[in-house]
């Protein structure tokens, strides 16, 4: 594997736990009421989103495509925190 294509894989790792964590934090946004604290969620969600775009800038700039999404497991864990809620 050429040392592009491995360190763009690295990065798309890294890009879907970002993806998990902003999904995360929008969800625990919407369920919770405190206003403080639902600020405080929004804002972490809005500071994913953009090192989001960084990560793909840096996975472009390395000649790669992008992964689109999050993990299964994020998936899963959000669908737990669901239930629990």
């Amino acid at each position: 594997m050429k040392f592009t294509e491995e360190v763009a894989k690295k990065l798309n790792n890294l890009l879907e736990k970002n993806y998990d964590a902003e999904k995360g934090y929008q969800d625990a946004a919407e369920r919770i009421e405190n206003p403080t604290m639902k600020d405080f969620l929004q804002e972490q969600a809005q500071k994913r989103y953009g090192f989001g775009h960084e990560i793909k800038t840096e996975i472009k700039n390395y000649g790669e495509e992008p992964d689109k999404g999050g993990s299964a497991k994020g998936t899963v864990h959000r669908a737990w925190m669901d239930l629990k809620a």
